[in-house]
């Protein structure tokens, strides 16, 4: 599941990362791009699997109230386990 939605004040993307704990993911913001990555390492005795993910949105630029154009500046990331 994946739901984006954005007003005047606020970019929020929820995702369902399935079994991805928070200290497997990645949110950074560079410009206007939110990139949003997840990677998972398993080891045993017979080698080493790792599973990834990775999404990239454009954060669209909002008015100010005198007018003017300006990029979000502010991220906030909310990892939230079920």
């Amino acid at each position: 599941m994946l739901k984006v939605k954005h007003n005047a004040k606020e970019y929020e993307v929820r995702m369902e990362i399935g079994d991805y704990q928070p200290e497997d993911l990645t949110v950074k913001l560079v410009g206007d791009q939110l990139s949003i990555t997840g990677e998972i390492k398993h080891h045993d005795a017979h080698g080493s699997v790792s599973t990834q993910f990775s999404r990239q949105f454009t954060i669209p630029e909002v008015t100010s109230l005198f007018g003017r154009r300006r990029n979000l500046c502010t991220v906030t990331a909310r990892i939230q386990t079920v």
